[in-house]
């Protein structure tokens, strides 16, 4: 190959010469990445979703959270749990007191109205009692005699005492039974709003349900 030569020539090889440092003015020289250092790959923060490492962070992550929801979950159900066993302990309660003045009132009452009245409460409030308790034993809540007997209001039996000395019993005596049925049904329709189980809550009902009928006018009027 030969190359132009004269005037032509170096004309050619000015203009090539003056081209090539008008690219590298411009900062487009075809050579430069081999001066240049290589660049060096950004580090990931977090493992990529084909990793390892982040499928066993997810792992632990799940278990961890798990776990704090089985924590939270037991709390409120053992809240729960013990805030329902004290109101079903409390009606309990209630109508063992009730049944206990209601046997006085059918053995000491003078009126045919007031014996009356005791011996339906007593018999009602016994039926119930037993239907409550073996639904509690059914959801493994035993309570004893001892537990059952702690209701026991020692100033109900001061007053009745009082009034049969008075020769007035069956008076105070109704208003005294009259008063402790309505503070225990108003306890059986809070502990039948909390209670889980059907079979409670369906010894509940009924109890609910004959306590009304007991202090309704019609079960006192015989």
């Amino acid at each position: 190959m030969e190359y132009p030569s004269g005037a032509f020539g170096c004309c050619l090889c000015l203009n090539r010469r003056v081209s090539n440092d008008a690219n590298q003015s411009n900062g487009q020289n075809p050579y430069a990445f081999l001066f240049e250092d290589p660049k060096k790959p950004k580090k990931q923060m977090v493992p990529s979703g084909n990793s390892t490492t982040q499928r066993i962070i997810f792992v632990v992550a799940g278990v961890v959270v798990l776990l704090l929801l089985g924590v939270i979950l037991f709390t409120i159900l053992g809240r729960s749990g013990a805030e329902s066993r004290e109101e079903l302990t409390s009606v309990a309660r209630k109508q063992s007191e009730l049944i206990r003045v209601a046997n006085i009132g059918a053995t000491k009452g003078v009126d045919q109205k007031t014996r009356s009245l005791a011996l339906t409460t007593g018999y009602s409030v016994t039926a119930d009692n037993k239907a409550l308790l073996d639904a509690l034993k059914k959801n493994n809540i035993t309570l004893d005699k001892k537990d059952l007997a702690s209701g026991k209001n020692s100033a109900t039996d001061t007053k009745l005492t009082a009034a049969e000395k008075d020769n007035n019993f069956d008076s105070p005596f109704t208003e005294e039974l009259t008063t402790e049925l309505n503070a225990y049904r108003a306890a059986v329709k809070t502990a039948f709003t909390n209670a889980k189980a059907k079979s409670i809550r369906t010894a509940l009902n009924n109890a609910y349900t004959d306590a009304g009928l007991i202090l309704a006018p019609s079960a006192t009027t015989q």
